[in-house]
C-alpha cells in the first residue's frame, strides 16, 4: 500500500512513486532520474526489481531471503545475512554479546544470454570443483545456477527470462 494512500497497488507491491525514500527527490529538477526510479518493473513484499541500463538491480527485504524456497522447477538458496545478523541489523541497539561472526550469504547474479550457457557455466563450475547449491528453471524459460564462492557467498549464472519470473510467494 502506498505510504500516502494517494495510489492503490495490491496488495504484494509496494508504491516506489510516494516511498517515504524518495521524498528527498521532490523539487528536483531531473525529473528524469525520479521517474526511472518510479519505475519499479516488479515489486514484491521480499523483492523489488529496477531496470537499470542493460542490467537489473534486485533489492531483496532484509531477512526476506533467510530460507531456500523450493519452487517447481528447482530451488533458490538462502542468502543474504544470516538469522542473527539480521536480527542485529534490524534492532534499535545491538547488544554486546551479539555474535557478528556468521556468514553474510551475500547474492550475486552474471547475466548470460540464454539457457544454453547457462549449461556451460554449470559444467564448466562442476570441472572446477566449485560446490553448485542448486538450479532453477524459471517459468518465462530461463535458467539459473547458483553455486557457492568460496567465502559461502551465493553466486547465480543467469539467463535472459529469469528476470521477469521472479516469485518469491508460495506457489
Amino acid at each position: 500500500m502506498c505510504a500516502t494512500s494517494r495510489c492503490q497497488p495490491n496488495s504484494t507491491q509496494t508504491c516506489f512513486r510516494h516511498h517515504p525514500l524518495l521524498s528527498w527527490w521532490d523539487g528536483q529538477s531531473n525529473q528524469k532520474a525520479r521517474s526511472r526510479v518510479d519505475m519499479a518493473y516488479f515489486s514484491q513484499d521480499n523483492v523489488a526489481g529496477f531496470a537499470l541500463g542493460t542490467t537489473t538491480l534486485l533489492l531483496f527485504k532484509l531477512g526476506g531471503t533467510d530460507d531456500d524456497r523450493t519452487r517447481p522447477g528447482g530451488m533458490i538458496p538462502k542468502h543474504g545475512p544470516t538469522k542473527p545478523l539480521s536480527s542485529v541489523l534490524m534492532s534499535a541497539r545491538p547488544s554486546a554479546s551479539d555474535d557478528l561472526v556468521p556468514n553474510l550469504r551475500q547474492h550475486f547474479c552474471f547475466a548470460v544470454s540464454d539457457p544454453g550457457a547457462v549449461k556451460l557455466w554449470d559444467e564448466r563450475l562442476q570441472k572446477l570443483g566449485i560446490k553448485i547449491r542448486s538450479r532453477m528453471d524459471w517459468q518465462a524459460g530461463g535458467k539459473s545456477v547458483y553455486f557457492e564462492d568460496p567465502d559461502g557467498h551465493v553466486g547465480e549464472i543467469g539467463s535472459r527470462g529469469a528476470s521477469g519470473s521472479l516469485s518469491f510467494e508460495e506457489d
